[in-house]
């Protein structure tokens, strides 16, 4: 009995570790979004061409923890007022504690946002879409007065998504806020256990302090201008 007791233990932990799932997102500008309000072409056309070159992120989720992080790339821009508030390491999630740490950059300081996982007021939909090889149904949620759109699927074990989103009957594929749009582009099984390293690095805040220390940078760029 005792034999098959762990051996009952050893093949759910397996099937656990099988289940981590590798996500890398390809994430873009919602520029259309942003340029909306924009009349002026030049404007426009700079505003473009700073923000058309997609970031690449990889989510390791294992149902209960998960990890966001950006990928390593050879990045040619140079930070500029336009990448203040910049994600500067990664994003922790713990969905047992409901609790996150996420590390963020805003003009050369560190800071480590600690704070329970954001909530939204999805509202489902009935409306369904094919992206890759998921059928997705569609969600949306006003957040500061902004419509966020969600493609969730019901074929992979997780509910989890991009960032700090989640919190859907199935996972997030695609996603558009107001400034980003996140699309899954690749997505498969870790075989073995993954090891999740916690963000640590940062003066540790809560994300409305982080958000207020945000807008007076902000603030203080536009004044000087």
């Amino acid at each position: 009995m005792k034999k098959f007791s762990l051996l009952l233990f050893s093949l759910i932990n397996l099937a656990s570790y099988a289940q981590t799932q590798k996500v890398t997102f390809e994430v873009k500008a919602n520029i259309e979004n942003q340029l909306k309000n924009v009349t002026d072409e030049a404007t426009r056309r700079r505003v473009t061409e700073h923000l058309s070159k997609p970031s690449y992120f990889t989510l390791i989720d294992n149902g209960i923890e998960s990890l966001f992080f950006k990928n390593n790339e050879n990045e040619t821009e140079q930070p500029n007022a336009m990448q203040i508030g910049k994600v500067s390491g990664s994003l922790y999630k713990n969905q047992k504690t409901n609790s996150y740490l996420n590390e963020s950059n805003i003009m050369g300081e560190n800071f480590l946002i600690k704070d329970v996982i954001p909530k939204y007021d999805w509202k489902l939909s009935t409306e369904t879409r094919k992206i890759g090889d998921y059928n997705c149904k569609k969600a949306t949620a006003i957040s500061n007065g902004q419509t966020i759109t969600a493609w969730y699927t019901n074929e992979l074990t997780s509910k989890n998504g991009p960032a700090e989103f989640g919190g859907l009957p199935g996972f997030i594929i695609e996603l558009n806020t107001f400034n980003k749009v996140y699309l899954a582009l690749k997505i498969e099984n870790i075989a073995s256990q993954y090891a999740f390293t916690k963000p640590s690095s940062g003066a540790v805040i809560n994300q409305k302090e982080y958000n207020e220390i945000l807008r007076q940078q902000i603030q203080s760029i536009k004044n000087m201008n």
